[in-house]
């Protein structure tokens, strides 16, 4: 059954009391009288009413009277329950105040549940922690994926110069007899071929390379730099930001998120990430 320890607010209740008698105060009342007008309640500073149900001597111990306080009549901080015999020669006066609480015993968390709830907590630390070790080894082989190809990049765009430069030559050292035939079919194979490593080098130019400034939050990253410097709002919005796997933020290494609006100034709003950025952290904008 329900505790009663402390008596809580806007709850019912019941409970004992015993009320002295009036011929010999050394003594209980048995079986006491108790008439409409005998008890009544004051909730903290409201006037005193009769209480709803009238108190009842118990059969079993004709000494002790039961008490039953509605939820209404224990809604305040301090409820009085005061017994006044309106006869006025039976018993004596009492009055028993009763301070409430929002939470009773029952209340409280049991080892059971806190145990319970700690076992869950490490079950789940011990899967974060797994997985942040699987998206970590992704990142790694990402960013070192990304590294190869830029260097093929920009290898190949040295390639492009020096074949442009051939290509030119060539055509100014062609006899004009030859231009209609397969020397111009030639060529425009080779220029092709060019235009694609063009292409691929303009692209991987479009990786933003940013620093976190001072104020960010999970859903706003204020950068102290981007190259290249943005100069319209929403210039990069709907790109995504990945964060880079020696960034200061441990939790922030290998994370992703989509950019949802961006400034001329450098701040980026994001989807939520699982950790505010801290001012160092590094990142792309791919």
């Amino acid at each position: 059954m329900p505790t009663y320890v402390p008596p809580k607010i806007n709850t019912p209740e019941e409970f004992y009391v015993s009320l002295v008698s009036q011929a010999d105060t050394k003594v209980l009342q048995s079986n006491p009288t108790l008439a409409v007008g005998d008890v009544k309640v004051a909730v903290d500073g409201a006037a005193p009413a009769d209480i709803a149900t009238l108190p009842v001597v118990d059969a079993a111990f004709p000494k002790r009277v039961k008490v039953s306080l509605s939820a209404a009549e224990k809604n305040g901080a301090n409820v009085s329950i005061i017994f006044a015999d309106a006869a006025g020669a039976e018993w004596c006066d009492l009055l028993v105040n009763l301070q409430t609480a929002a939470r009773q015993v029952d209340d409280l968390a049991t080892q059971a549940s806190v145990d319970a709830v700690a076992a869950s907590v490490a079950t789940r630390a011990t899967q974060v922690s797994v997985d942040a070790k699987a998206s970590q080894a992704s990142v790694d082989a990402l960013a070192t994926n990304i590294a190869a190809l830029t260097a093929k990049v920009d290898a190949l765009a040295t390639q492009e110069t020096a074949t442009q430069a051939s290509i030119a030559n060539l055509q100014a050292r062609t006899p004009a007899a030859l231009v209609g035939g397969r020397t111009d079919a030639n060529l425009g194979a080779i220029n092709n071929q060019t235009a694609g490593v063009s292409g691929l080098s303009r692209s991987a130019r479009t990786i933003v390379e940013g620093t976190v400034g001072a104020g960010s939050v999970v859903t706003s990253i204020v950068t102290s730099s981007l190259d290249p410097s943005p100069t319209a709002a929403d210039q990069f919005k709907g790109r995504i930001v990945l964060f880079a796997k020696d960034t200061v933020t441990l939790s922030l290494r290998g994370q992703t998120t989509d950019i949802t609006a961006s400034t001329a100034t450098g701040v980026l709003s994001v989807t939520a990430l699982t950790t505010a950025p801290a001012s160092g952290d590094t990142f792309v904008i791919v």
